[in-house]
């Protein structure tokens, strides 16, 4: 869903950026303009990051599958036929997660990785990652003031998302 929260920002670029000056009075004028920061490329990188993960992860467990499948083959055609029907119930059991790494170093440089794309994805969410900037006539009048606003992601949502209780589909964006 990270690419989602991802398009829906970089789809609020353009539908945000206005730029409206009346010909007749260019006093009158307004404009809108949505601008990423550092924790929107953060949220994103974070996202990417996540998913070569989840493929390097498969990747580990499919090879150790495979070395695991071919070590009880050679196992069991030494033991004819009674270890044969024993590599079929245990070919169906899961490899531990630790035993897809080829040392140490690779396990820890995992668990480093995921920790790094948790902690990029949480200040990604709620780190101020885009900017509102209203001015002109119309949002002195609306607003009272030109509006320079910073959102994060988490702020953004609860504000398209408040007052829309029974919009299921709207909170759960």
């Amino acid at each position: 869903y990270s690419f989602i929260d991802s398009w829906f920002l970089v789809l609020s670029m353009p539908a945000f950026a206005i730029e409206w000056v009346p010909a007749d009075q260019p006093d009158a004028s307004m404009a809108l303009q949505t601008n990423p920061r550092l924790a929107f490329y953060a949220f994103f990188i974070a996202t990417g990051a996540s998913l070569l993960l989840g493929h390097i992860a498969s990747e580990y467990h499919t090879e150790v599958l495979a070395r695991e499948a071919a070590q009880q083959r050679v196992e069991m055609e030494a033991a004819m036929k009674e270890m044969y029907s024993q590599f079929e119930a245990s070919a169906l059991q899961a490899a531990p997660l630790a035993a897809q790494a080829p040392s140490r170093r690779v396990r820890w440089g995992v668990v480093a990785a995921l920790v790094t794309t948790l902690l990029i994805t949480f200040l990604g969410t709620f780190l101020q990652s885009i900017e509102f900037h209203v001015r002109g006539i119309f949002a002195e009048f609306i607003f009272g003031e030109p509006i320079d606003t910073k959102l994060s992601l988490w702020t953004m949502g609860a504000a398209v998302s408040s007052g829309r209780g029974s919009d299921g589909g709207v909170i759960a964006l």
